[in-house]
């Protein structure tokens, strides 16, 4: 992962065959196997004078990949001695690799610089009464020493300064050093006068990266720092019409911009000797900088949240056109291209600002809701749109034409098959009985039209070959089909789960069909929805069925606990697309029981297709607004990435439940239909 993308030659890289990732075998022999690449490495070394030298030069780094505790994680948990065993394995391997790297280094680079320990870092600082620690720290019983807490961050800016490389690029972190204020981690013989040089280099390096992101255009003087600026790409500039500059750190009147005048100052103070006051100045400048850089990268999110919350509102309020059906009629023309033309403005502003294509289809989303909004409810098309059916009209050569695509592509596909194994007899019968049924039911089916088209009734025996399963008869083949495969992906209780679940949703129907006061036989066709107070209830229910179906084969804390011990049952060797397409059905299992039934609600109480779901649309496009509001690009990794999830899931959803919908409308819709036909 660290080869791609970079300088052909520049890293070297030794890995194992992914065979070596069994899970069903010992993983310290993968960590084992890096410690003995390390040790062959230094071996060949010796008798390499070119790699020997290579690896004495400066700015080498070893990154040892140990594996075998996230594989023994997933095998056996991490509560397990299989576990426990091999944290063992890579604590003596840590020892091991050490030595290795002392005795080929000795006696110079055996101290790595690090947080706690290395070269060019101070010692422990004593701290009288404990006041640099807290609750957490206190139990360690070093409350002597001083606690001087970094963020996560600021380690490369320590590490950059330490080893002496360029800092990396997009760095927001601050050296701990910078603030005078407080005990820093360097160690030098000219202490103040280091850590007041290493400000300097991180206000500048701050400066640049807000220069880099800046659109300043300005014609700025050619003084040290400014021919450092003039090289880079103003890029936002070029792109926003009326970009309004950052005022703490840009000038408004042509003259020398507050950076760099402050920059110049820093270095006159270390000019003068008053290293103290420049550190001082460096943190005042780094902080603006950094918000500077904030300022940047927010500068656009305003508008974006203004477009992405009109897309999910305009769904929102485009499914409620379907909810409450206003009394409208034919839209004139002159509507549709006003809002072309101003789609066509939207897209002409954005290419003047030179906006990503992304932008683009941001755009579109709202456009289309709230321009159909609009036309659906200033001008009345209700009668226009009730009076065109939806209904397809019975042609038997279509159905027959259908129907020979399917004997030819199943008898070219039995051929190929059948030809791969001719000894399997077996195989090739059950092909071609399933070939003559699908023969035999175009034959009844045409003359069941024929029959019922010349109104003379339909026979007997074309109502026992045409007989179809009934909704229930049809939910049942599915749910005991799905239970094998649920079984076999099972680990503990899932299997439960499943049942528990699917009765869950029998209740349910059966529930509501009786609140509404319907028979359990499926309604007529409606062209028409007329919502109700309760369709709310039964609309959050499936909401809440949605998110149960996800979570109860798993853990609803965390989204990662899908274990892979029944995966190990039938692909022990490690191979992420096929595990993962194993895991995914498991999820999905529950979710096809979820559409069956919510296509067989739907039908027992006589609404349309889809809409049940569009009230429950409704209702989650609220939520997922919500969680776009609290997207954060600050704090920790844990906080940034919850807060994005929680965004993204909630996205997602409103997607998946369209695609339940979708599924149990087509698993159901023959099922349906038939018991409809019957019951007529």
């Amino acid at each position: 992962m660290f080869s791609r993308g970079a300088t052909p030659g520049k890293v070297r890289t030794w890995c194992y065959d992914e065979e070596l990732e069994d899970f069903t075998a010992d993983a310290t022999m993968l960590d084992l196997w890096v410690l003995d690449q390390l040790g062959t490495l230094f071996q060949d070394a010796a008798q390499n004078a070119t790699l020997d030298a290579e690896l004495r030069d400066g700015k080498v780094v070893f990154f040892l990949h140990l594996l075998g505790l996230d594989t023994t994680g997933h095998s056996y948990r991490p509560h397990s001695k299989e576990y426990m065993h091999n944290i063992a394995v890579v604590d003596a391997v840590v020892r091991d690799a050490e030595k290795l790297v002392s005795d080929f280094y000795d006696p110079d680079n055996t101290r790595t610089p690090i947080i706690a320990w290395g070269k060019g870092i101070r010692g422990p600082l004593p701290d009288v009464d404990s006041s640099s620690h807290d609750e957490y720290s206190l139990p360690w019983d070093l409350g002597h020493l001083y606690r001087r807490d970094v963020e996560q961050a600021d380690i490369a800016a320590l590490m950059s300064t330490l080893i002496g490389i360029n800092w990396p690029v997009n760095s927001v972190g601050v050296l701990p050093d910078v603030d005078p204020t407080r005990p820093g981690y360097l160690a030098s013989a000219e202490l103040e006068k280091t850590q007041a040089h290493a400000a300097l280099v991180n206000a500048q390096v701050k400066s640049a990266d807000f220069v880099l992101k800046s659109p300043t255009e300005n014609k700025e003087p050619r003084s040290f720092w400014s021919n450092i600026e003039s090289s880079m790409v103003q890029l936002k500039g070029a792109q926003s019409l009326k970009y309004k500059p950052y005022s703490p750190l840009e000038s408004t009147s042509g003259a020398v911009p507050i950076r760099v005048a402050a920059l110049a100052e820093i270095d006159k103070m270390l000019n003068d000797g008053l290293f103290e006051e420049a550190r001082l100045a460096s943190v005042a400048l780094i902080a603006k900088a950094l918000e500077g850089l904030q300022y940047l990268q927010t500068y656009d999110r305003v508008s974006i949240r203004m477009i992405v919350i009109l897309a999910y509102t305009g769904w929102a309020a485009y499914a409620s056109l379907y909810i409450f059906r206003p009394q409208i009629a034919t839209a004139p023309l002159v509507t549709t291209a006003i809002s072309s033309t101003i789609l066509v403005g939207i897209f002409g502003y954005l290419s003047l600002q030179q906006s990503p294509w992304t932008f683009y289809s941001y755009v579109i989303f709202p456009w289309y809701f709230w321009s159909q909004i609009i036309i659906y409810t200033v001008f009345p098309v209700r009668n226009f749109l009730l009076s065109r059916t939806v209904d397809k009209t019975e042609n038997l050569t279509s159905i027959l034409l259908a129907g020979s695509n399917m004997i030819l592509q199943g008898s070219i596909s039995t051929y190929i098959i059948c030809s791969a194994r001719p000894k399997d007899l077996h195989l090739r019968n059950s092909f071609i009985v399933q070939l003559l049924f699908i023969a035999a039911a175009m034959g009844i089916t045409a003359s069941s039209i024929t029959s019922l088209q010349a109104k003379n009734g339909l026979s007997i025996v074309n109502q026992v070959s045409g007989w179809h399963p009934s909704p229930s008869s049809r939910i049942l083949s599915l749910f005991l089909g799905l239970g094998v495969c649920f079984v076999i992906l099972s680990i503990s209780v899932e299997g439960l789960f499943y049942t528990s679940l699917v009765g869950t949703l029998f209740l349910w129907v059966e529930v509501e069909a009786m609140l509404r006061g319907v028979s359990d036989k499926p309604k007529p066709d409606s062209t028409s929805y007329n919502f109700q107070v309760d369709d709310l209830r039964i609309a959050i229910f499936f909401l809440f069925f949605v998110q149960t179906a996800f979570f109860g084969t798993g853990n609803v804390a965390s989204i990662s606990s899908f274990y892979l011990e029944p995966v190990y049952r039938l692909v022990p060797i490690f191979n992420p697309f096929l595990m993962a397409s194993l895991l995914i059905f498991k999820i999905i299992a529950p979710y096809v029981m979820l559409s069956v039934f919510f296509s067989a609600l739907n039908s027992r109480l006589g609404l349309p297709p889809f809409s049940l779901f569009l009230v429950a649309v409704t209702l989650t496009d609220v939520m997922t607004i919500t969680f776009f509001l609290n997207v954060t690009d600050t704090g920790s990794w844990l906080e940034i990435g919850q807060s994005i999830t929680f965004f993204v899931i909630a996205s997602l959803l409103l997607v998946w439940s369209a695609g339940i919908c979708v599924i149990g409308e087509y698993l159901m819709a023959d099922v349906l239909a038939a018991s409809k036909v019957k019951e007529d």
